[in-house]
């Protein structure tokens, strides 16, 4: 038995000229009705002719890919953009008309449909598998535009947490300009003020992203949230500025601490319901788990070793059940401030539920 989380992560815009991460890659994709800017002196040119009806370019964050679709003067059409280690391929997945003329640095390609084209481009490919996924309980359309007028973070955090962690971790010396914002977040996670954590993470997501979650170093709308320094224009991308921000997503719900599980450390209290799956500890444990009513509900573990660990939970529940399947009747234990400790001699699978205060 597992814990499902339903939803798609697949943000989308209609907007010509969104920017969005090419997934596993530090590679931002500026993408308009007939031309994909890959980077300032490399683009792709499509043949359609307008007006294009449905623009829609969307960031399949389960695929991992760019998928852009419409309908154009000639017929439907779509087509996808993945990462690869020797650059991006492109593939023409629907087309109503019988080909579609490319042009790529001044050379023009045929292609039909189900074919692809490959974009060579130098890039670090992230090696990283995570499938760790969050849900808060919202089910809105993922219309970028619309998200971010309503700046709602149940509906923002998952993604943010999942883009971020699809990319690899790096490090940035500069620590100036929205990376103020960052340490904002971080501090009221450190001091459990919970009740700036969204705020803060509201500030950050207004000035340190633009498009579809592309990180900058200035806010670039001017928004009064950091203080005026002018934008340099050669300054890449900050991508630690996601990839720290998404850990620390992360950490309000699970953390470890070496053979300590902590589960709902820092839960905002406008977070009343919600699931993570897939979660994998360093040791390789595989944890689902779900609340209600702001605390857990369930807690579903696979151990591959054996290890002696400790369960952290909210320090006012007071009893919870053990078992090791759905028919298995378990064993009540009483949490010490929320603690309980097991010993677990050989790999195992536990089900943990009946939380009681």
């Amino acid at each position: 038995m597992n814990i499902q989380i339903a939803e798609r992560l697949h943000p989308f815009s209609h907007l010509p000229g969104t920017t969005c991460l090419l997934p596993k890659t530090h590679l931002p994709i500026k993408v308009f009705p007939t031309r994909i800017q890959i980077s300032s002196q490399l683009f792709l040119t499509v043949d359609l002719r307008g007006p294009i009806k449905g623009f829609t370019v969307e960031l399949d964050l389960e695929k991992l890919l760019i998928r852009v679709f419409g309908k154009a003067d000639t017929g439907y059409f779509c087509y996808v953009l993945k990462g690869q280690s020797d650059g991006i391929l492109f593939t023409l997945e629907k087309l109503t008309q019988t080909s579609l003329t490319c042009r790529l640095s001044n050379q023009d390609y045929t292609l039909h449909k189900q074919e692809s084209l490959l974009i060579p481009f130098s890039q670090h490919l992230s090696s990283q598998e995570c499938r760790e996924q969050l849900s808060l309980g919202s089910h809105k359309k993922q219309d970028w535009e619309l998200l971010k007028r309503r700046r709602n973070m149940m509906e923002i955090f998952p993604l943010w947490m999942r883009i971020g962690q699809l990319i690899s971790s790096t490090h940035s010396n500069e620590r100036h300009g929205v990376y103020e914002l960052l340490e904002e977040c971080r501090g009221s996670i450190h001091e459990h003020v919970k009740l700036e954590i969204l705020p803060a993470f509201e500030r950050l997501f207004l000035a340190g992203f633009d498009g579809i979650f592309v990180p900058r170093l200035y806010d670039t709308e001017f928004q009064g949230l950091v203080p005026f320094e002018e934008p340099r224009p050669t300054t890449p991308p900050p991508f630690a500025l996601l990839t720290e921000s998404a850990a620390l997503i992360r950490s309000m719900f699970f953390k470890e601490e070496g053979n300590t599980l902590f589960f709902l450390p820092c839960l905002p209290p406008d977070f009343h319901v919600g699931k993570m799956t897939h979660i994998q500890t360093s040791a390789g444990d595989d944890i689902d788990f779900e609340w209600s009513k702001k605390q857990v509900r369930r807690v579903i573990l696979t151990v591959h070793s054996e290890r002696k660990l400790q369960f952290r939970f909210q320090k006012h529940l007071a009893r919870c059940r053990v078992r090791k399947s759905l028919k298995d009747r378990g064993k009540s234990y009483t949490l010490l401030e929320g603690q309980l400790k097991l010993d677990l001699p050989h790999p195992c699978k536990l089900i943990l539920d009946r939380f009681e205060k």
